[in-house]
């Protein structure tokens, strides 16, 4: 195991096996600087990381630039990896396998947002008291809260990352850990250029104010308008010749046009509002994911009833993917184990509706997902509610 530093950053990286572990730091421009973290089973070669850098490069956007460089390493490396782009004070940051983001602030580990529809998440704030984590699960969820904040008191990354992978690694297996201290953004004031936002905002700008200049373009316009003038007056002429005949039949049907147009806002109104809640429902539930860390959002627990005693409560984490067996409670009642289960939600079961059909509404694996509805619930019928069990996270 080996302890790196980048002065001009401060930041601290460690690897239980360097050969097939990589890091890299990069200012891609003043106000942007990427970050990158990877291991595989194979030496990773100066060429691969070579592209990487190349293809973080190409590109000026953050969420492109991660796309492209998270595609490369894909393709020419493995599937455990962490990448973060900060811009403005601003990070976006893409991971996959074993590895994953944490920002260390004010004595908390905040996860910042990550969605399964997009392989790039949402920006996240980072303040000048922070430190970035990029590390192997393992080592924080392995490890005692209590252990892992006397760690994070240290004020050089480097010893952070080196206690950090000799407490919380298991033996035999490979961890990898990169601690960046947020100091760098004191001095980093965001600031944007103008006309080069509008660039980039309105494109066509320029474009559109050369043609409203030429003098065809304008004559073109005042055509146009003229016509729509023309057109306009010819419609009110033919309605003020028909509006005697109109008014007739108006005037028989206008009160119960009136209120059917009453009932039927109404009945829209309430078809809407409980459509916009059922889809934000749906998806809050399908992108509900279990984090050990957080105890303060809401949490959802369901009762999973172990009839022949078969399981621990270690064995039940493993089976419904709960990474923390401390989550769960274990009871004995009348013989038989109970175990209080962190779920995703619940779903009421309509008329028609197949454990397929339930599953590809919450999970992206339908089949894992008809296996976990189908193991943690004992019946599913028609007007009851089930529960839906945490799916294996990427």
């Amino acid at each position: 195991m080996t302890v790196n530093t980048v002065q001009k950053y401060t930041i601290g990286y460690a690897a239980i096996k360097d050969d097939v572990s990589k890091h890299w730091i990069d200012d891609i421009s003043e106000d942007s600087l990427q970050i990158g973290t990877v291991y595989t089973d194979e030496s990773i070669t100066s060429e691969q990381e070579l592209n990487i850098s190349t293809a973080f490069k190409e590109s000026h956007k953050p969420q492109l630039a991660l796309k492209n460089a998270a595609k490369v390493i894909k393709e020419n490396i493995g599937a455990h990896y962490a990448l973060v782009y900060i811009k403005d004070r601003r990070m976006w940051h893409t991971r996959s396998g074993n590895i994953r983001v944490f920002v260390f602030r004010q004595g908390r580990f905040l996860s910042p947002p990550h969605h399964k529809a997009t392989s790039v998440s949402t920006p996240f704030l980072l303040k000048e008291e922070d430190q970035l984590i990029l590390a192997s699960s393992k080592l924080l969820f392995d490890n005692d809260p209590k252990i892992l904040k006397e760690i994070f008191r240290s004020s050089l990354p480097q010893e952070i990352a080196e206690k950090l992978l000799s407490t919380g690694t298991p033996a035999g297996e490979n961890s990898i850990c990169t601690i960046l201290p947020c100091e760098f953004l004191r001095d980093n004031t965001p600031s944007r250029d103008r006309m080069k936002v509008l660039d980039e905002v309105f494109p066509f700008e320029k474009e559109a104010a050369e043609r409203l200049a030429h003098p065809n373009q304008q004559r073109n316009t005042i055509y146009n308008f003229a016509g729509f003038v023309l057109f306009t007056l010819l419609v009110i002429f033919m309605y003020n010749k028909n509006k005697t005949n109109w008014n007739e039949e108006i005037a028989l049907k206008q009160q119960e046009i009136t209120q059917l147009q009453k009932q039927l806002s109404k009945a829209n109104d309430k078809i809407r509002s409980y459509d916009n809640y059922q889809k934000l429902h749906t998806q809050s539930i399908a992108e509900r994911n279990f984090d050990a860390f957080d105890s303060e959002r809401y949490r959802m627990y369901a009762l999973f009833r172990d009839v022949r005693s078969k399981f621990d409560r270690n064995q039940v984490a493993d089976k419904f993917n709960i990474y923390n067996p401390l989550a769960i409670e274990a009871k004995v009642v009348m013989g038989e184990n109970w175990f209080i289960v962190p779920v995703k939600g619940t779903h009421l079961v309509q008329k028609g509706e197949t454990l397929k059909k339930i599953a590809a509404l919450y999970y992206d694996n339908v089949k894992e997902g008809t296996q976990l509805i189908q193991q943690f619930n004992p019946q599913v019928v028609e007007g009851h509610s089930i529960f839906l069990p945490f799916e294996m996270e990427k």
